[in-house]
């Protein structure tokens, strides 16, 4: 055994209290519970470095005092809105473990080219707003036809695709919450007309945003509602209503970090020699360790008997399991 692995093996074993032929063996073909014991004793051979690793999100609350955005259909500022919705998604992220830099204009506005300078070496910053409509709609009476919320990237930040794959996951998760985007921004008309990247999702490229282009870090803008529509604005106001979206963008945000973890730990893995890339989580593991953390297992839970049988019952079960997904989100696509 490599010295390396001695004591993280032991943990292994004495944490794997199952075979082939017990719980598991009915649900997984072998070749599928060997991948995802792999992967356990790899997160063991890290020392656990890849769940412990939080990320770093910055909350940008947007506007401020001096200039608070737009106004609701109660006379209540868009900035107040944003610091709530702000205030509640850092206390979700930091539920699921992630670790948060809050930034908000409190007595006097930070530009929005400067928000991220709040913490430069951050993962990902989200910045939460609210909705109005354009002038012309409100002079018309038009409030009330505008309802949802609209997700904006930038293809001149830095990191466009990451940036997108974040977006994806939190539109996926407002649907989730019960909520709908509007279409509204994407209209082709003079002050709008910022094309869906995601129609489903509410996704739109907004490549001037400049809080998202000078970004050094994956970025994204999230309108959570229209608070010139008076329903709307009752709606977003009330404390559940906050907690829930909360919790849906913290969901989305904590999912993608997660696959940018997982894709760290893949290159890891991949790499020749078992050397690390700079900036991804964990330790270097070399492939002699993995080797032998392969056959140890293969040796003790894995009886002859079991594999190709096991593998037979489950051989017509449809292929949509994780890895068609990681390829999918390391290319950006949902």
């Amino acid at each position: 055994m490599p010295s390396t692995c001695s004591a993280r093996g032991r943990l292994a074993r004495a944490l794997l209290p199952f075979r082939v032929s017990g719980l598991l063996a009915p649900v997984l073909p072998a070749p599928a519970l060997l991948a995802s014991v792999l992967l356990t004793l790899g997160l063991l051979a890290l020392g656990g470095a890849a769940p412990a690793h939080a990320a770093h999100v910055l909350v940008d609350a947007g506007h401020g005092p001096e200039h608070p955005g737009a106004t609701g259909a109660s006379g209540r500022p868009e900035y107040l809105y944003n610091q709530d919705l702000a205030a509640a998604l850092a206390r979700a992220l930091a539920a699921l473990g992630e670790r948060t830099t809050r930034v908000e204009g409190i007595g006097a506005d930070i530009p929005p080219d400067q928000r991220a300078a709040g913490a430069p070496d951050a993962d990902f910053l989200v910045s939460i707003h609210h909705d109005s409509i354009l002038a012309r709609y409100l002079e018309a009476g038009r409030q009330t036809e505008f309802a949802g919320y609209s997700i904006f990237v930038s293809q001149r930040n830095p990191h466009p695709a990451r940036s997108l794959r974040c977006a994806r996951r939190i539109g996926e998760r407002l649907r989730a919450a019960g909520e709908r985007p509007s279409h509204y921004h994407a209209e082709p008309v003079e002050g709008e007309n910022h094309p869906f990247v995601d129609r489903r999702l509410g996704i739109h490229r907004y490549d001037g945003l400049a809080v998202l282009r000078i970004a050094p870090m994956p970025a994204v803008l999230v309108e959570a509602g229209v608070i010139v529509n008076p329903a709307e604005e009752a709606r977003l106001g009330e404390p559940e209503t906050v907690a829930r979206l909360a919790r849906a963008i913290a969901q989305g945000v904590h999912a993608c970090l997660a696959e940018r973890r997982a894709d760290g730990i893949r290159l890891d893995l991949e790499r020749p020699g078992g050397r690390r890339s700079s900036g991804s989580p964990g330790a270097a593991i070399s492939r002699k360790c993995m080797q032998w953390l392969a056959d140890t297992y293969k040796r003790q839970y894995m009886p002859p008997f079991a594999t190709q049988a096991t593998h037979a019952r489950h051989r017509a079960l449809p292929s949509n399991g994780p890895a068609e997904g990681w390829r999918s989100s390391r290319l950006g696509r949902p």
